[in-house]
């Protein structure tokens, strides 16, 4: 990961606010970030570095960044495919999705990341609504554009209806990330999300690629449950800082 910031266009549209992200890796990053901050009118910083780069950690703190999350990244091997499997209500079914099932995906994460507790939510001087809709907007964009994610992996019930879904994008030739996942709350605690990442492994294994590499918040300890039965582990954690810069005319 780069240390240089880099402006991001998304979230600036999103939040109406110039935005950036960064990845300081050794303290005197914080401060060059800042610089380039300043000359490139960004009004907001989202730079995150690794939990063991603690004098990096403070170097942001004392420059007026504050901690908005943590994030712990796991990783598997990809496999061959699992079994359909019994998901509590019934048989559940795991098939890519089609353009044709966008909004029950979006139904899904408006429902699971209302109020999330990413980085997004922490920070007060974001607009609350916005930060809801970036998450079904992200679910939205990757079941309709290739560019967002290579595949979206739905769970299916035996009614037909749409209860869950993941999102994998290639990182490189040889792994791929698990983006947004989300089980509809009705059906949450029957193993569908550990069903979702057992295909996503069986996905990568039948497209040629070796590793999957996916993060959750530290806090969320039922999603790290579902990662480590479904033959993940943990192998890295990041802070995420906020660091907002008040432009002058």
């Amino acid at each position: 990961m780069s240390a240089a910031p880099a402006f991001s266009a998304l979230d600036s549209e999103r939040f109406g606010v110039r935005i950036a992200r960064a990845n300081p890796a050794v303290p005197s990053d914080a401060a060059d970030c800042a610089r380039w901050c300043r000359g490139h009118a960004i009004d907001m910083l989202i730079a995150r570095c690794a939990v063991d780069a603690l004098s990096t950690a403070k170097a942001l703190t004392d420059g007026s960044a504050y901690l908005t999350d943590t994030l712990l990244l796991f990783r598997a091997k990809s496999a061959q495919s699992a079994g359909a499997g019994s998901a509590g209500a019934g048989e559940v079914l795991i098939r890519p999705a089609h353009v044709s099932d966008a909004s029950a995906v979006a139904a899904i994460a408006a429902a699971c990341f209302a109020n999330y507790g990413g980085h997004y939510h922490a920070d007060a001087r974001l607009d609350r609504q916005a930060c809801d809709a970036l998450y079904v907007d992200w679910a939205t964009r990757s079941v309709q554009n290739k560019a967002t994610a290579d595949v979206v992996l739905l769970a299916e019930s035996s009614a037909g209806e749409v209860v869950g879904f993941t999102t994998l994008r290639a990182r490189t030739s040889a792994s791929i990330d698990v983006g947004l996942t989300g089980v509809a709350p009705a059906q949450q605690r029957k193993g569908i999300n550990r069903l979702l990442l057992l295909k996503a492994k069986a996905w990568a294994h039948s497209n040629g690629l070796d590793q999957l590499t996916i993060s959750t918040q530290i806090s969320n300890f039922a999603s790290q449950r579902s990662l480590i039965a479904a033959g993940f582990a943990p192998f890295q954690a990041f802070h995420t800082f906020h660091w907002w810069f008040e432009q002058r005319a």
